[in-house]
C-alpha cells in the first residue's frame, strides 16, 4: 500500500470579502492585481474546487494573520504610506510569534476559524490525495 501523501499549499487569499469591504470604504485599491506575474487568483471561496480539479482533497483551510487589518486605520495603512509597511509587518510577526510560542494548537484552530470567515491574507491549505 502506499503511503498518503499530504501537500501543504500556502497562496496569497486575493478577492476576499475583507478586500472588498476596505476597497468599498476606499482604504485600499487592488494592489494585489498583478498581470502578468499573477495569473490564478485563488481565496477561501474558491481553493476547494481547484484541488477537486486536481483530484485531492482539502482536510484543512487556514489563513494567516490578516495584515490588511492596519489598513482600517489611517495612522497604520500602508497602502496610503507605504512607509508604514515595515512597522504593520513588523507587527504581524510579533503577534504571530507571540501566538505560537503560547499555544501551537490553539493556533492552528483559531486559523482554520479565521478562514471560515475569510479574515486572512494568506490561505494555507492542506490536502491530500482523495479516497
Amino acid at each position: 500500500m502506499r503511503p498518503q501523501t499530504v501537500l501543504r499549499c500556502a497562496v496569497p487569499n486575493d478577492y476576499s470579502d475583507f478586500q472588498a469591504t476596505l476597497l468599498s470604504a476606499g482604504l485600499t485599491t487592488e494592489t494585489w492585481f498583478c498581470p502578468p506575474q499573477h495569473l490564478s487568483y485563488f481565496n477561501v471561496d474558491n481553493i476547494d474546487d481547484f484541488f477537486a480539479e486536481c483530484g485531492l482533497a482539502v482536510f484543512s483551510k487556514q489563513v494567516g494573520f490578516p495584515i490588511e487589518v492596519f489598513l482600517c486605520n489611517q495612522n497604520s495603512n500602508y497602502v496610503q504610506d507605504p512607509q508604514k509597511g515595515k512597522e504593520a509587518h513588523k507587527a504581524r510577526m510579533m503577534c504571530v510569534d507571540y501566538f505560537i510560542r503560547r499555544d501551537p494548537s490553539a493556533y492552528q484552530q483559531h486559523c482554520e476559524a479565521a478562514a471560515a470567515i475569510d479574515f486572512g491574507r494568506d490561505l494555507i491549505v492542506y490536502a491530500t490525495t482523495s479516497t
